[in-house]
């Protein structure tokens, strides 16, 4: 059975080992870390890459939907002018039907 010390360092990452001054890295091992190393980073980019477009897509329709917001607002407050357009003079005709057409009568 091998000491606890050694068991250890073994489960240590490579660039902890090195830190505790035990280093003992062999030249195969930091390769083989190198490769992971520029794979991992490959694979980052790529996502990275991704969420950009996705950001942009995303940005781009968040403009696309802020204008047609903003056209339905006017033309909501364009309805809403024509609808109280609308009241007023359903109102002045009916107030016009109470007193038959004729001012003063009831």
């Amino acid at each position: 059975m091998q000491p606890v010390a050694q068991r250890r360092a073994r489960a240590l990452p490579v660039y902890l080992v090195c830190r505790l001054g035990r280093c003992s890295v062999t030249y195969e091992e930091m390769k083989k870390s190198l490769i992971a190393l520029r794979d991992n980073q490959g694979v980052q980019g790529e996502i990275l890459n991704r969420l950009e477009l996705a950001v942009e897509r995303t940005s781009e329709a968040i403009v696309r939907n802020s204008d047609a917001i903003a056209k339905l607002a006017d033309g909501f407050l364009l309805l809403q002018g024509a609808m109280k357009g609308l009241a007023e003079t359903v109102d002045r005709f009916i107030k016009g039907l109470e007193t038959n057409g004729h001012p003063g009568r009831s």
